[in-house]
């Protein structure tokens, strides 16, 4: 019997001492694959070829020596293939006025600087939309019937 007591006491003993101090499990030292994704995603930003697009805004500044014009902060090239309107028609870059609204589409040429293939002074269509002349005539107000 003395067993069999002694068997029970050291199985519950060794049960409740498992049980109440499980093993300890180291954590992960560091996150690499983590890191590694971040810094590959870093440097594809970083590395990202500029496409073409269109472009538009306020016209802040003409280089005529370089060629180029300022929309914003941003300089576009002008190359001799560029296509430039002014009010629908054919201009010159020197017609370009400062402040004045600017549209164009630029590609990348092989040295990575944005080049216009088109450049609309005015924005484009800007005088064909004309303005509606306002109605100045007014209808006059709907009788009230009073009882």
């Amino acid at each position: 019997m003395k067993n069999i007591t002694l068997s029970f006491w050291l199985s519950i003993v060794v049960t409740g001492s498992v049980l109440l101090n499980p093993p300890k499990l180291q954590a992960q030292a560091t996150n690499a694959a983590h890191v590694t994704r971040k810094v590959a995603a870093a440097s594809t930003a970083t590395d990202k070829k500029p496409s073409a697009h269109p472009f538009h805004g306020r016209l802040t500044k003409i280089d005529k020596v370089g060629k180029s014009i300022m929309v914003g902060k941003t300089t576009y090239y002008v190359g001799p293939d560029t296509k430039i309107k002014k009010d629908g028609q054919t201009a010159a870059l020197e017609e370009g006025v400062i402040d004045e609204q600017v549209t164009g589409y630029v590609k990348p040429d092989d040295s990575g600087r944005m080049v216009a293939s088109t450049v609309n002074f005015g924005g484009k269509g800007s005088t064909a939309k004309k303005e509606k002349p306002h109605k100045t005539e007014s209808k006059p107000p709907a009788a009230i019937k009073v009882n």
